[in-house]
């Protein structure tokens, strides 16, 4: 997770009284752990898979550069948790015209 400019000002009055604060029993996170699990909670995707889905569907080589697409493909199917049969029938169906009548 990287904290873009949206995500750190929504966080950046607690982080900077975090830095003035001596005293850690103040502040609002106690533990690295405690911060990440506030940023987990109120930022991550909640439908990581469903997320997945949706752009694996958008997805097709057109020219993309293989090696490119092969790696968005991959990860994507991936994030689905598809199996090996479904795998090669998204392969099939996603890569550009030229590839497929190759096969």
């Amino acid at each position: 997770m990287l904290l873009g400019p949206e995500l750190l000002s929504s966080i950046q009055t607690d982080l900077d009284a975090m830095m003035m604060e001596p005293d850690k029993d103040k502040w609002r996170w106690k533990t690295g752990a405690d911060f990440m699990k506030y940023l987990s909670d109120r930022f991550d995707n909640v439908d990581l898979k469903l997320d997945a889905s949706r752009r694996l569907a958008d997805l097709y080589q057109k020219n993309m550069p293989f090696s490119e697409f092969e790696v968005e493909l991959t990860k994507l199917m991936d994030r689905c948790n598809l199996d090996p049969a479904m795998k090669v029938h998204y392969l099939r169906n996603k890569i550009n015209k030229r590839l497929r009548d190759a096969l």
